[in-house]
């Protein structure tokens, strides 16, 4: 009764693994009340609102031709967490 056992391999899914995550800094913004609106309802997509202004600031910067800037509305501070990649794109805007 000498039957050899066969080793199993661990299979990792891609899902197991972890990734490292890049680093995300606490950065505050004077932007419009409407622009704080429409980040708030772009969340629900992106699952959280400085992942939203990171996607609209990639969006912005790629653009051909930049948008023309809007008459100043009020303005409100708001904190976000985002990636170093996000904070030098908003600067160079």
């Amino acid at each position: 009764m000498n039957k050899k056992r066969r080793r199993r391999r661990k299979v990792f899914s891609v899902a197991s693994i972890r990734r490292p995550q890049p680093r995300q800094t606490d950065e505050q913004y004077a932007i419009s009340s409407e622009m704080v609106q429409k980040l708030r309802e772009a969340a629900r997509v992106y699952q959280s609102q400085g992942r939203a202004l990171q996607v609209g600031s990639e969006l912005l910067i790629r653009m051909r031709k930049p948008l023309r800037p809007v008459k100043r509305s009020r303005l409100a501070r708001m904190t976000y967490k985002v990636i170093g990649r996000a904070i030098e794109l908003i600067d160079r805007m």
